[in-house]
């Protein structure tokens, strides 16, 4: 069971951060047949601030994907209980876990972007 949600949590990173490099952008400006290198990034993310923020932002949104399915998952889960203690208490702990793991995601959040903005990085 780990290895599989660790490997779909991992091609979800992947398919998050490849998504902010539009391909056909990238095959216009970029000629690999020539001696120069080609910057993979032309275009789409000009510092590597932007590339912080705009990967922050990827990571949370599927952060919050993750635990709206692990809500809907212990939701559902509790519904099927039918009185049985052990099932009751498995639901919970996954709605407790989860929503804890959503307000130490989003502090930390709140914390990055108040840094940034006391240290004038934006």
């Amino acid at each position: 069971m780990k290895k599989t949600s660790a490997s779909f949590l991992g091609a979800s990173c992947l398919s998050a951060l490849l998504s902010a490099m539009p391909q056909a952008a990238l095959a216009a400006r970029c000629d690999p047949s020539s001696w120069k290198f080609c910057n993979p990034l032309e275009g789409t993310i000009e510092n590597f601030t932007e590339f912080g923020t705009k990967s922050v932002q990827a990571l949370l949104g599927l952060i919050g994907t993750v635990a709206l399915f692990l809500l809907v998952v212990a939701g559902i889960m509790y519904m099927t209980a039918a009185g049985e203690e052990e099932k009751i208490k498995n639901a919970k702990k996954i709605v407790t876990g989860t929503v804890i793991g959503l307000a130490i995601a989003l502090i930390a959040y709140s914390l990055l972007v108040t840094l940034s903005e006391i240290m004038g990085v934006r």
